[in-house]
């Protein structure tokens, strides 16, 4: 019994140690850290970027990564994580109208920081949010994500009304004043724009 409990971990395999080194590679030369991310998914997203890029080894793959940028900003692309919504978080919103915005009141102005935006409708509902509490025209929100191909969308992006209506449950869990769909210049309305 105490062999079995004290047994030595698995030997992490060839393709384990070269994931290793790849992601080791990318932190020290480009300062992007995915080092903890879920191995399974990273996995996928590698031998896909390799299968793109056409390199038969892992090591080939860090070789290219590394001497190339554009290489690299491809991997950004097919790792980057682009789920979003409107309203996607409402639990979080709601926590956030609810207990950040009253304390983001007792100050002048506020800075609020969207990492890992995607295509920009987390950055909206937040407005949107901010808007409805009566600060957004005090706060500014910076946007970024680490796939450029994302924020472009983001910068260009506009919403459909059909997008805006298919929220409209999850922006009431998030403790929305008014529809989103409206339109009437209510304080519960979208903002025309934000600052991002």
């Amino acid at each position: 019994m105490a062999e079995q409990l004290n047994a030595p971990a698995a030997s992490p395999t060839l393709e384990d140690i070269e994931i290793q080194l790849l992601l080791e590679g990318i932190a020290l030369h480009y300062g992007y850290d995915f080092r903890d991310y879920a191995l399974s998914p990273l996995r996928r997203n590698i031998v896909m970027s390799m299968a793109i890029e056409g390199v038969p080894t892992i090591s080939r793959y860090q070789e290219r990564i590394l001497h190339d940028p554009e290489s690299m900003e491809r991997f950004l692309n097919a790792v980057g994580v682009n789920v979003t919504s409107m309203f996607r978080e409402a639990d979080s919103l709601l926590f956030l109208r609810q207990e950040i915005v009253p304390w983001l009141r007792t100050f002048p102005s506020a800075r609020v920081w969207v990492a890992g935006c995607a295509t920009g409708e987390e950055v909206v509902s937040l407005a949107i949010v901010l808007h409805e509490s009566g600060i957004l025209h005090r706060t500014r929100i910076y946007a970024t994500d680490i796939n450029e191909r994302s924020l472009t969308l983001a910068r260009m992006r506009g919403y459909s009304l059909e997008n805006v209506r298919s929220s409209r449950a999850a922006s009431m869990r998030a403790g929305a004043i008014a529809a989103l769909s409206d339109s009437t210049g209510r304080p519960g309305d979208a903002p025309s724009s934000t600052r991002t």
